[in-house]
């Protein structure tokens, strides 16, 4: 904004650069909770798989957000483990068919006459994830939003480095 002497108050400046600083600590924190799970996944392809018991499965419900909550225990070199690690990526979700589908498949596996294949960490043994695949819908929507977050944070931090090279005068 340009005042009638062609000057540029400072407080918009500075209010601008606030949020352009701020949309800038915030990313990389999320690119790091969109890539994570990538990097688990990655580092899980040397996991072994073992027979696990489910113990309790449901699926929890957050204002049409939904999360299977999961327990599970295996046997690792004659000991046993207890585990609640379903997915790498254990954010909500909104799609609620597929996790109670996910739940009900899970439930078949109580006994110990059908256990599930879980995979489990061979170097820290108490680590253990039921799925290790990577999710795609979940990478997608997360890469969706980082994109957006990064195009609005270019955007800021540019319009604040022009009114840097504009320089605000400061009022005599």
């Amino acid at each position: 904004m340009v005042e009638k002497d062609g000057t540029r108050p400072i407080g918009g400046t500075i209010v601008l650069w606030i949020v352009a600083t701020g949309f800038c600590v915030i990313a990389p924190f999320i690119t790091y909770s969109v890539l994570k799970p990538v990097g688990l996944t990655i580092a899980a392809q040397n996991w072994e798989a073992r027979p696990a018991v489910i113990l309790s499965s449901h699926v929890q419900n957050r204002n049409r957000q939904y999360r299977l909550r999961t327990e599970y225990s295996y046997v690792w070199d004659n000991e046993t483990h207890v585990s609640r690690r379903t997915f790498f990526d254990e954010t909500l979700g909104v799609r609620e068919s597929y996790y109670h589908q996910l739940n009900r498949q899970l439930s078949r596996h109580k006994s110990r006459n059908e256990p599930l294949s879980v995979w489990i960490n061979p170097k820290s043994p108490s680590k253990a994830v039921i799925y290790r695949h990577i999710r795609w819908d979940k990478l997608g929507a997360g890469t969706l939003f980082l994109s957006l977050w990064a195009l609005i944070t270019f955007i800021l931090v540019r319009s604040a480095l022009a009114e840097l090279n504009h320089g605000p005068s400061s009022e005599d």
